[in-house]
């Protein structure tokens, strides 16, 4: 535990760091006015000053006057010129490191409203996590089922909707043309695991790929297509590892829902062949009630998969375990098989 905990206080760490070298370069006007401002004024107390110094000198009582430090006595016997700089140069100085300092604060307190360079900087962090290019709604559903156990980088033009519902602290959002090969860089693509391109687009969808490839030929590659044939050809073609349908995905589930609405999710296994998962209330006076979940499954040809009786849920339960009035039993079946057991379950 206390190995897991360093690791992550080293993660946000290193977060953090890479976050400042984003948001630096935003400061660099600011810098270059604090610096011109001491050069000059360490100029001017090295030629007027009363004392011999050298230029050095000169620059540490400089940077002391930006914080009302007088290293030599005020130099009440100079010319106009020193006797300015002494008054001038803390006002400005101290000006400008305070008007940094508050940029720099509102940066970080504001870094997990998408900002663009927090997000830059989080995803540069991650490694072996997912890219997912495309956050409409088929994205924003993937993005909250992974948040929970992977990094997650996202990419899309437009920021999400209903982004504070979608995205945790595991979520980098990159706004842009996912296509663009710097903003997959961008993205950590060379150090990801996988990408899932979402897009409603199929060219777009077929670019993304390619360039995630052409950066890391190890990535496991899933797209979302709307032409089948063309998906089936992809994966043939360019070897990517999964290619879907979403019209093909969901024709299952709504011919399914013809029949029950105890159906939850379909699945396509095979030409013609369609396992469903479905959920099942057991009442009182059934035919499954005092049967064991084995002589469940054989009589009615079903694979039960989670068993939730008294308050408790049994993930792949014992099939020595009996079924009593009112649980609910979580199952995979075909069509015909399913139909018979929800008759079955029925007082």
């Amino acid at each position: 535990m206390e190995s897991g905990r360093s690791e992550r206080w080293v993660e946000r760490a290193w977060v953090h760091i890479h976050f400042l070298r984003v948001v630096l370069p935003q400061f660099r006007i600011s810098l270059g006015v604090f610096l011109g401002v001491n050069l000059l004024g360490a100029l001017v107390i090295w030629s007027e000053g009363p004392a011999p110094r050298t230029f050095w000198q000169a620059l540490h009582t400089a940077l002391a006057l930006n914080f009302f430090e007088m290293v030599d006595p005020y130099p009440t016997g100079g010319g106009f010129l020193i006797q300015a700089t002494y008054f001038l140069l803390p006002a400005i100085g101290l000006t400008v490191i305070a008007e940094g300092l508050v940029r720099l604060g509102v940066l970080i307190g504001n870094r997990k409203r998408l900002d663009p360079e927090w997000h830059m900087a989080l995803a540069s962090t991650f490694k072996d996590h997912v890219v997912i290019a495309g956050l409409g709604k088929v994205g924003l559903r993937v993005a909250r089922r992974l948040q929970g156990d992977e990094h997650v980088v996202g990419i899309d033009r437009v920021e999400p909707s209903d982004k504070g519902e979608a995205l945790s602290e595991n979520v980098a959002v990159l706004l842009g043309d996912a296509t663009s090969m710097a903003l997959l860089e961008q993205a950590n693509v060379a150090r990801a695991r996988a990408i899932l391109v979402l897009t409603d687009n199929d060219l777009a969808n077929l670019e993304i790929a390619l360039n995630a490839r052409e950066l890391n030929p190890e990535i496991r590659v899933v797209l979302r297509m709307f032409n089948e044939q063309l998906g089936k050809r992809l994966v043939d073609e360019f070897g990517f590892d999964a290619v879907y349908s979403t019209t093909s995905l969901a024709a299952p589930s709504f011919s399914a829902a013809l029949y029950s609405n105890r159906i939850l999710q379909s699945i396509e296994v095979g030409p013609e062949k369609v396992v469903h998962m479905a959920r099942v209330e057991v009442e009182a006076g059934s035919s499954l009630v005092g049967k064991t979940i084995l002589e469940v499954e054989q009589e009615r040809g079903v694979s039960i998969v989670l068993h939730h009786s008294a308050g408790r849920a049994d993930l792949l339960p014992s099939i020595r375990a009996e079924v009593s009035a009112g649980d609910v039993l979580y199952l995979l079946a075909e069509l015909r098989e399913l139909e018979r057991v929800d008759r079955a379950a029925e007082a």
